[in-house]
């Protein structure tokens, strides 16, 4: 009866989406590198998460395909704006640990140099997909210009992918890449995920060279990837149903 009480307990736990076992962040990069970089969650502190938003916003929006390799000083105040307010409303202030940026920054300077965000939600889009319930969801990946082909974007989603499967227990994570961003495609597909989804219909905001920010046409992926090494991630689907044989095994053995 003690046996059987532990195994009840033990799936209930294990059907939640967060673990409430403290998770051990994978905090130092592992690859043999000449700086000394760190990767870890902001945890919803607003001055990381401020200091985050101006580092995408120069890393990111100022690298775009088909944009401006160098910001205006109208472009960059309205984009990070914009930023911190998405981030603020998406991964600021979180105390239910549903969404988290994560961040990698050189440990001797404290310069960010990369972070990528996670969040669970539905994932959509304009052509009509959508997943079933909400999932992880990986977005905002970044590298500083003078840190690319480091290894560094590998070394964040691993740490995502981490996050996802320890502490937060889903099987799957999921993120969007534009089509013409063929760096970023061949490097999720290296490492596992595949296109689910395509949307011809999106548009993307593109900061152009005349100094204007303006909308243009792209093609969208959908991208997933499973995590199938665990025996309860391939058991996921039958869980209930083994929670109510084992509650009646219990019950009839009282």
């Amino acid at each position: 009866m003690m046996l059987m009480t532990s195994m009840l307990l033990w799936i209930t736990l294990s059907g939640n989406n967060y673990s409430s076992s403290a998770f051990n962040f994978p905090s130092k990069v592992t690859r043999n590198n000449p700086r000394n970089l760190v990767i870890e969650p902001i945890l919803g502190q607003d001055e990381e998460l401020v200091k985050t938003s101006r580092f995408f916003t120069e890393a990111f929006w100022a690298s775009k395909i088909g944009g401006t390799d160098v910001l205006t000083t109208e472009q960059r105040k309205a984009l990070a704006k914009q930023q911190i307010k998405a981030f603020r409303e998406r991964f600021g202030g979180n105390t239910t640990r549903n969404s988290e940026i994560i961040k990698c920054r050189d440990e001797d300077t404290g310069e960010i140099v990369g972070c990528v965000g996670l969040e669970v939600s539905f994932v959509s889009l304009k052509n009509g997909f959508r997943t079933k319930r909400p999932v992880p969801f990986m977005s905002n990946l970044a590298i500083g210009k003078k840190y690319r082909r480091e290894g560094i974007a590998k070394d964040l989603i691993i740490a995502a992918e981490a996050m996802v499967r320890k502490q937060w227990g889903y099987g799957e994570c999921y993120l969007f890449v534009e089509e013409n961003n063929l760096p970023a495609v061949k490097l999720y597909r290296k490492i596992g995920y595949k296109t689910v989804a395509k949307d011809e219909t999106e548009t993307s905001l593109i900061p152009a060279i005349d100094g204007i920010l303006k909308n243009e046409d792209v093609v969208l992926l959908c991208m997933k990837k499973s995590f199938r090494n665990s025996i309860w991630n391939l058991l996921s689907p039958f869980r209930l149903f083994l929670f109510i044989f084992l509650a009646k095994t219990f019950l009839l053995d009282m």
